[in-house]
């Protein structure tokens, strides 16, 4: 618990330096706001736990503009997953015209998803509501960084390590775009890169 604790501060304190960067950083007490992040997911992984029979709620992996994703162990595959679950239910700040939004992007993800096939495209194993009325996606547990860090990180990258990465990529939106579907926000942030290094190095695509 202290590790994930540990973890998971250093994460939401990087999210919060990137949220303040306009800021004098001494205005910014970072120590507290991260302890404050840490009990609220904390608070939101113990409501999840009690609202789902199937999953066993474990540490935060990922914040993004629609939604928190968890590590879950389910218990009915017996298989660790990602899990899914949208920010209006967490944390409750949205108006009824945005969450009814949300929930149809979300729910268009879990639809899409679900039915392509394709090393390239992350995997739904399952989609649904949760008890609370909290709507979720459980998809397969990626192990990476998406395209965003590594730019960040990396700078360019060479032509031949790119070309054999976005190749098979582009040939899974092609079989998503042969089913009429547009991706409608692909972006670095969503192209995530596993077996960085290896020859199973891969970008799968991400967040429909």
């Amino acid at each position: 618990e202290a590790e994930v604790e540990a973890a998971l501060g250093a994460q939401l304190t990087r999210e919060l330096v990137v949220a303040a960067d306009d800021l004098d950083a001494t205005q910014v007490d970072m120590p507290a706001l991260s302890a404050t992040f840490i009990a609220e997911e904390r608070a939101a992984r113990s409501r999840l736990n009690t609202r789902t029979n199937r999953y066993e709620v474990g540490e935060l992996i990922g914040r993004g503009g629609v939604g928190s994703v968890y590590e879950a162990y389910d218990r009915q595959t017996e298989q660790v997953v990602a899990l899914k679950v949208l920010h209006r239910f967490v944390e409750g700040h949205q108006d009824e015209e945005s969450e009814e939004i949300t929930r149809a992007r979300f729910q268009r993800e879990a639809g899409i998803t679900a039915s392509v096939i394709h090393p390239n495209i992350v995997q739904i194993f399952d989609a649904g509501v949760l008890q609370s009325g909290q709507p979720f996606l459980a998809m397969e547990r990626l192990h990476g960084v998406d395209l965003k860090v590594v730019l960040a990180r990396d700078g360019a990258t060479a032509l031949h390590r790119i070309l054999p990465l976005f190749i098979p990529a582009l040939r899974g939106l092609g079989v998503v775009h042969a089913m009429g579907i547009v991706h409608r926000d692909l972006k670095p942030s969503n192209l995530f890169l596993t077996g960085a290094g290896s020859d199973a190095e891969a970008l799968r695509v991400v967040d429909f």
